[in-house]
């Protein structure tokens, strides 16, 4: 079942970052990332009084975040929102919370921050 019009005018292309390593000459190792597969998200801040007293005591923004059900992301994961360039961690587990097969929208859902890409 296709997405709602409203669903598709608030998606966000997305691209899955991969971590590569690499031996550096002057000995250890050197980390870069690649962009990785492409996927549509749905997200939306979390705007509830627990995340808005946590952000005012400096916690990190916490994002909502729905994907189809097909997209290979996981816990830990990172990706760069196409829309704005941020870069988001993924905190939660999507396999976690699936809708059910009768729903027919085929969506996960997971929770991430807007981090920077960790330097090696």
């Amino acid at each position: 079942m296709p997405l709602s019009d409203f669903m598709e005018s608030v998606s966000h292309e997305c691209v899955l970052m991969e971590r590569r390593s690499r031996e550096s000459p002057e000995g250890g190792y050197i980390t870069t990332w690649a962009d990785g597969a492409k996927f549509k998200a749905y997200p939306s801040l979390d705007t509830s009084m627990q995340a808005r007293v946590a952000e005012m005591q400096g916690e990190k923004r916490i994002y909502s975040v729905n994907v189809p059900q097909d997209v290979p992301i996981h816990m830990g994961d990172f990706y760069r929102d196409e829309t704005n360039g941020d870069y988001f961690h993924v905190t939660s587990n999507p396999e976690e919370k699936k809708t059910p097969p009768m729903s027919q929208l085929n969506l996960k859902f997971f929770t991430a921050e807007k981090k920077p890409l960790p330097a090696s």
